[in-house]
């Protein structure tokens, strides 16, 4: 299930940057209803990749979910851009839909 909500996620996020580097501009339409490297490196920190090694998987992809929430979050508060602002709030809200599902995950027995 998070594997495929991963895939959806690299897909949006691949039109979006092709929408970029075309028009200079985000897709409006991103969302519509529904909740690169550098993100990459800020999100999957060598402290990130020291707690994979040391907890489960569970607890790892939570804590990516959750700095990559908190990646979102302050770049959509930060954006002058409407449209980026809601792209990036739109991703602030997949995250936490993540981190819930992942949340639930471990809490089974």
């Amino acid at each position: 299930m998070m594997a495929q909500e991963e895939a959806r996620h690299i897909d949006m996020l691949s039109e979006q940057f092709k929408a970029y580097q075309r028009r200079g501009a985000f897709d409006s339409a991103c969302f519509s209803g529904k909740s690169g490297g550098k993100i990459a490196s800020e999100v999957f920190t060598r402290a990130l990749s020291q707690k994979i090694d040391a907890a489960s998987f569970e607890a790892a992809a939570m804590s990516m979910e959750e700095a990559t929430l908190r990646l979102y979050r302050d770049r959509a508060l930060k954006s002058r851009d409407k449209t980026e602002k809601a792209v990036y709030q739109g991703l602030t809200e997949w995250e936490a839909l993540h981190l819930e599902i992942l949340s639930k995950i471990d809490q089974e027995p």
